[in-house]
């Protein structure tokens, strides 16, 4: 991220988590998704007619170490954000979509991005039930 980018945005989501804690809300900071490096539709099987046909990527996945490097860039400025907010409880996708040595666009037969970096409608409800055993525990949290 650009320095002036990089102050801007720290700047307002300070003030965001700040007004939010202030009018006691609880907090709870989703982070985001992993990246691919390809597009979702190569998770899928295309052929419109006789001439094109594409085999889809048959493990629709990359390397965790890909991820990794791409969280690198941004987490620990985020991490350091966040750890003055230590009443807000975060949630990290990662692990769900990742499995310790790779990350896939799909989980139980559900292709969870609609392009690199955004869950499709199906792949924001798999989240959702992934996550949503950790909330009532968050919400109730002191």
């Amino acid at each position: 991220m650009e320095p002036g980018r990089q102050e801007v945005f720290e700047t307002a989501l300070r003030e965001t988590l700040s007004r939010l804690s202030r009018s006691g809300k609880r907090v709870i900071f989703l982070h985001s998704v992993p990246e691919l490096p390809f597009k979702a539709r190569e998770c899928v099987a295309w052929n419109p007619n006789r001439f094109v046909n594409r085999a889809p990527r048959p493990d629709c996945a990359v390397d965790e170490k890909v991820t990794e490097k791409r969280l690198a860039e941004y987490r620990p400025f985020l991490d350091r954000i966040l750890a003055d907010y230590p009443q807000i409880t975060q949630i990290d996708p990662v692990p769900l979509i990742c499995s310790g040595f790779d990350c896939r666009g799909r989980r139980d037969g559900i292709l969870l991005y609609r392009d690199d970096d955004h869950l499709s409608l199906d792949g924001a409800k798999w989240v959702a039930r992934q996550i949503a055993p950790l909330l009532p525990h968050s919400i109730a949290k002191e």
